[in-house]
Order: C-alpha cells, then structure tokens, then sequence
C-alpha cells in the first residue's frame, strides 16, 4: 500500500472511531458489567399544591428504571446518596418524601436488588423540560469481595414533554364536563379529554333536580312542569354560576382537581310556601282548594328561579378523575363526585 493511501485510510478509521464515540444525549442505558441501567418510561407529575411547577418551563419527572444486577450476590442503591441527577456540575437529589394515596404516588426509595435479579426503581426529580441530563447511580453491597462501579444513564427530558403539556389536562376535562352535563353548554374540550356517557349524565342530572323540585310540593308534579323548569334553571345557571378548577396531583393516570364554585341555591319551601300563602290571602273566605293552591304556586315556580341569587362554596371540592386511552372521567365511587352533581343539580352549597 502506498504511503498515501495507508494515511487515507488511517484517516477512515478515525472518523469511524470518532461516530461510535458521539452521543445524541436522548434518553438511554449505562452498564458497567456489574449492573445495568436502562430507563424504561418517563412522565411529569404533580403531588400537591407544593408540587406544581414553579414556572413553565419546570416540573417533576417521575423516571421509573429498569436496574439488572449481574453479580452473584445482592447489592444496593442507597436513597441518600445512591443516585444523582448531574444538572451542569450540580449532583441533584430524587425528591424522596412525597406522598399522595388518591393518584398512587410514593416517592419511597427502595434500591435493594437480589443477586442475578432486574428490579424497577422510581426516582422523581426536579428538571427543566426540553433539557439534557445524566443520572448516576452508585451501587454498593456488603460483600466483602464487591468493587461496584458507578453507572451512568443519559436522560433527555425533552423526550417526556408530552407529558409535561398535559399535566392540566385534568382541570380542562373537569370545566368541560361540568358545562356539557350540568349547564348544557357546548365545550369542544369535552369530546377531546373527556370519556363519560353524556346522555345518561344529563339525564341523571335532571331526575336529581326533579327529585328536588319534588320534595317542596305535596303533590307529584308534572313531568313536563320539570322538564321546563329544569331548562329555566340550567339556563340561569349558565348566567350565574362561577366555576374555578385547579389540578394538584397527576400520576399513574390518575388526578385530582379542587373546584371552587359559585351555583344557584334550591332553597324552594319557603318560596313555594309564600306563593301558596299569596293564593289563600287572594280567597274571598278560607274554603280553599288545596291542589288548586300547590297549582298557583307552580305556575309561579319559574319566578322562584329566576330570583334566586348565586351563593358562594365555603368548601372547596376535591375531585377525583381517571384516565384510560388518553380521556378522564370522574370517579363516581369518590363521594366527592357526588357532591359535585348535588351543587350544580339539586342546587347544594357546600
């Protein structure tokens, strides 16, 4: 070979070297013949309201790992000190005492790994989104034989902001489904997050309201009395009525969301007895018809609604919502969604 083709091809061979060497900083593996690393999935969460995102751009990383020991005997990541996110220069803590039993979430460290065995570990770290980390993990076991070398794992956040742009998915789904069920509003939010059988909903609300419309009258009132008055009242209520949700905890699919709320109270003996005393004082004697007296304050029963005034929540509602294939709906075995249909159905102030 001449001497300028063999400096060619030396020069192949470095470049060659020089690619296998490069890294893209995405998500990825590390091992050092004693363990393994790989991270297996990614997603922000929120645990409370002191674990929202402090700006736009940062929040919790829940990191679940998939941690395989190759040694004959059992080793262990110490939750102190037994893995760091490296965040330009700065060793980074897991937030290691959350806690939240509504979406499932503990943040408890368990990094104890059986010989020849593969176990999952979840660290939650604060990071800023669309940015590139390394994680490393420092094993160590009490086998007197054992010299463990630390491992270390790229992590691209960016990969996971999917997850970070749909941490207040739940709080829109929530305000949809209240103005779909409840005031008969169109929301186009509700057909892209929420999964609920609006027809049995809607008409769930109205029997709650008949129910009450119900109890302040002796007599059993006309089904197409209720479904006008409910049209009258859902109709105010969509002028009236004040509705603030928040979303402070997202994991494991599952959320809960505080609504704070103002809503039209069906406080309607009084009023329905008031209309019932205005027909008696309007008899020339007291030999009244008492049906006659329920029938005249019905007829009046859109004038109640039409001056009752909004009233505030002393209690803010915790609501919980679950997803499934990427749509929430409220978990009707909480009591609190109970509630939630109380207020804006039977008029309930909390």
């Amino acid at each position: 070979m001449s001497k300028k083709y063999g400096i060619i091809f030396l020069f192949l061979i470095l470049c060659v070297g020089l690619i296998g060497c490069s890294s893209d900083a995405s998500s990825s593996g590390g091992e050092n013949g004693d363990v393994e690393v790989e991270i297996d999935n990614a997603s922000y969460v929120l645990a409370d309201e002191g674990g929202t995102s402090t700006d736009d751009n940062t929040g919790m990383l829940a990191v679940e790992f998939a941690v395989t020991n190759n040694n004959e005997y059992p080793i262990t990541i110490s939750p102190h000190d037994g893995i760091k996110l490296d965040d330009e220069g700065e060793q980074k803590s897991p937030q290691t005492d959350l806690y939240n039993d509504k979406v499932d979430l503990d943040s408890t460290f368990t990094g104890d790994i059986g010989a020849e065995k593969m176990a999952k570990i979840t660290s939650i770290f604060y990071v800023e989104k669309d940015k590139a980390y390394e994680v490393r993990m420092s094993p160590f076991s009490t086998n007197a034989d054992a010299d463990i070398e630390d491992v270390t794992v790229a992590l691209d956040t960016a990969e996971f902001s999917d997850s970070f742009d749909a941490l207040n998915e739940p709080e829109e789904a929530l305000s949809a489904y209240i103005d779909t069920i409840y005031l008969d509003q169109e929301n186009d939010d509700y057909e892209r997050l929420v999964s609920a059988d609006k027809e049995a909903l809607q008409e769930e609300a109205k029997d709650l309201f008949a129910d009450r419309m119900d109890s302040a009258f002796m007599m059993s009132v006309p089904e197409e009395e209720i479904d006008k008055n409910y049209e009258t009242y859902k109709s105010l209520l969509t002028d009236e009525a004040e509705i603030t949700t928040e979303t402070i905890a997202n994991a494991n699919n599952k959320a809960v969301v505080t609504v704070d709320y103002a809503t039209l109270p069906l406080d309607l003996h009084e009023p329905v007895s008031d209309y019932s005393d205005e027909y008696i004082d309007n008899q020339d004697d007291f030999d009244y018809d008492s049906d006659e007296m329920e029938e005249y304050a019905l007829s009046n029963f859109d004038n109640i609604l039409n001056d009752i005034e909004p009233e505030t929540s002393r209690e803010t509602l915790e609501i919980l919502m679950v997803n499934e294939d990427g749509k929430w709906s409220v978990d009707t075995s909480d009591w609190n969604s109970e509630l939630l249909a109380e207020a804006f159905s039977e008029g309930y102030v909390y």
